[in-house]
């Protein structure tokens, strides 16, 4: 289980209006993958800040953060791909 802190900087507050049914669908869902949600077995609670989301969602997070990690790696590339052609 998340600890709240981390929980809430993940998927934002909880919705009071959410209803059983929701909850049930939940629940459901989470069985699909062999996640039993009753015999949740609880951990350290652990809390850190997690740093802000590059872009609009985890996919272009990620995304940015290999751009950048990768960036020097391509310019080198392109660098011997011009060399080839003097």
């Amino acid at each position: 289980m998340l600890s709240e802190s981390l929980r809430q900087q993940i998927f934002g507050p909880i919705d009071p209006s959410a209803g059983s049914v929701q909850k049930e669908e939940v629940r459901n869902e989470l069985l699909k993958f062999g996640l039993k949600p009753d015999s949740v077995e609880l951990e350290e609670q652990i809390s850190f800040k997690l740093p802000p989301i590059l872009g609009g969602n985890v996919q272009e997070h990620f995304r940015q953060i290999a751009t950048k990690l990768g960036a020097p790696y391509l310019q080198q590339g392109q660098f011997f791909a011009l060399l080839s052609f003097l």
